[in-house]
């Protein structure tokens, strides 16, 4: 059996582990205190943050039909398949693209192609604005496609695109050749005109072959300048009779003819007897002299009538 004396001592012993104890508890509980403290001071701010993401994300929803305004022009606007920026996924407030994933009708509810105007029945007139006073439209009516401009206040149709042709109300200035994979028809009451500083050239250039064929009348006012020959058929005037006796013949004009003497018959003795052609007057005239018998002569002249 313990004495007293050692009974005192694990009381004393006990005692003092149960102080430790509670010293151990107590340093626990100021840590955990304090942690709680700190984890409650980070949660506060972050709420205070997330309140202010909220805050601003309602003043971004909340706009007024005024802010909203101002919004397309800097920022973005995103209604269904139709995005005001510069691609899908970012808006540049720089720019105002128009970016549609779709299909735009303008008086159409069901486009069948990227962009249709109008309803499918009846002709369109769409006005595209120039300078003040000015505007360009695009007619469409009858399987016509005519482009029209109103300067003078009345829409005047400078071309018309048909299904086979396409007019033209003025004049056509090209910059560079004429390209055609197949025949080139002018046609027209007037008399076809070819200006050109330099002149005309019938060329075996870019695969042509050189020849110019004519079926009725050529008209050169000036030189005409052959590489190669000449085929074809003159214009050729009547023939022309002259007998001795009779008045000189008068013929075709001389500026736009050629004459020349077919056929000679007669006794020619001396320096008096002559047939000749001359030019009097702006016409050619077939005469002759002879004081002899049967002195007859005819001719021809060749150009133009």
């Amino acid at each position: 059996m313990a004495t007293l004396e050692e009974l005192q001592q694990e009381i004393a012993k006990a005692r003092e582990e149960t102080r430790n104890l509670a010293k151990a508890k107590d340093e626990q509980i100021q840590h955990l205190t304090s942690q709680s403290k700190k984890l409650q001071q980070e949660i506060i701010d972050l709420a205070k943050e997330k309140d202010g993401q909220i805050e601003q994300l309602k003043k971004e929803l909340q706009l007024t039909k005024t802010d909203l305004q101002n919004k397309v022009k800097t920022e973005i606007l995103k209604a269904g398949g139709v995005l005001i920026a510069d691609n899908d996924t970012f808006a540049n407030p720089e720019n105002n693209d128009l970016i549609v994933k779709g299909k735009v009708g303008i008086g159409n509810s069901n486009p069948d192609h990227p962009l249709v105007v109008g309803p499918s029945g009846g002709g369109r007139h769409l006005v595209v604005n120039d300078i003040p006073k000015a505007r360009w439209g695009f007619s469409t009516g009858n399987f016509n496609l005519a482009v029209q401009n109103d300067n003078s206040g009345n829409w005047e149709t400078l071309i018309l695109l048909t299904k086979t042709d396409m007019e033209v109300n003025g004049n056509i200035q090209f910059k560079d050749k004429i390209e055609t994979k197949g025949r080139m028809h002018i046609n027209g009451g007037e008399k076809l005109y070819l200006l050109n500083k330099d002149g005309v050239r019938v060329s075996t250039a870019w695969g042509g072959n050189g020849n110019l064929s004519v079926s009725n009348d050529l008209i050169v006012e000036n030189d005409l300048i052959v590489d190669g020959q000449i085929k074809g058929k003159l214009w050729y005037s009547q023939e022309y009779v002259w007998e001795q006796g009779q008045d000189p013949v008068r013929m075709k004009k001389s500026d736009k003819t050629v004459a020349f003497l077919t056929y000679v018959r007669g006794s020619f003795q001396g320096h008096v007897e002559k047939v000749e052609i001359y030019e009097s007057g702006g016409y050619w005239w077939l005469g002759g002299r002879s004081d002899t018998v049967a002195v007859r002569a005819k001719a021809r002249c060749i150009g133009m009538p």
